[in-house]
């Protein structure tokens, strides 16, 4: 009886020590400054780089593309300063390597995505009417180390167990 003890132990061990709590990670990419063309009143880009992000494990992730609308701060001899910007549209964004457009705005999501390093892009429509000829875009993007289902890595313990008590068994004999 208390052989069996030990190894209902150890099957719990196994099946449960592998389970653990999901590891999270936030990235902040950008500000990436677009100066608009001269004498243009809207325009259209595809493909812009933000920035990049590497995954250590497979993770899900999901993320946002966004611009400012203003440009302000304090110079340096003293006062301060506000200009707006253009006007920015995200018609769809991407992450490299992973697939095409996944929406028709600024978000995306991906389930499973590999370990690696990963660039993202984003395609927009913009409009000059700002007091500067410029997008100032940004993404942020979070993500979610994939977990292991807690059924099948007990049904791995359960048989790594049954397999101990077999080969016990089988030196007793």
């Amino acid at each position: 009886m208390r052989l069996r003890l030990k190894h209902a132990a150890a099957a719990a061990v196994l099946a449960f020590g592998a389970t653990g709590a999901a590891h999270a990670e936030h990235y902040d990419l950008g500000p990436v400054v677009y100066i608009l063309p001269a004498n243009t009143a809207t325009g259209h880009v595809d493909n812009l780089t933000i920035g990049s992000f590497t995954l250590t494990d497979k993770s899900n992730i999901e993320g946002l593309v966004y611009a400012a609308d203003t440009l302000s701060g304090t110079y340096p001899w003293g006062g301060t300063f506000s200009f707006t910007l253009a006007s920015v549209s995200p018609t769809g964004s991407i992450v490299s390597g992973v697939g095409t457009y996944t929406s028709s705005g600024a978000t995306f999501s991906y389930d499973n995505l590999a370990a690696g390093s990963y660039t993202v892009r984003v395609s927009f429509n913009w409009a000059n009417s700002g007091q500067l000829r410029q997008a100032q875009l940004f993404s942020t993007i979070d993500t979610t180390t994939a977990v292991p289902e807690p059924a099948p890595v007990a049904l791995a313990g359960l048989g790594v167990a049954s397999l101990l008590i077999r080969r016990r068994k089988a030196r007793k004999a």
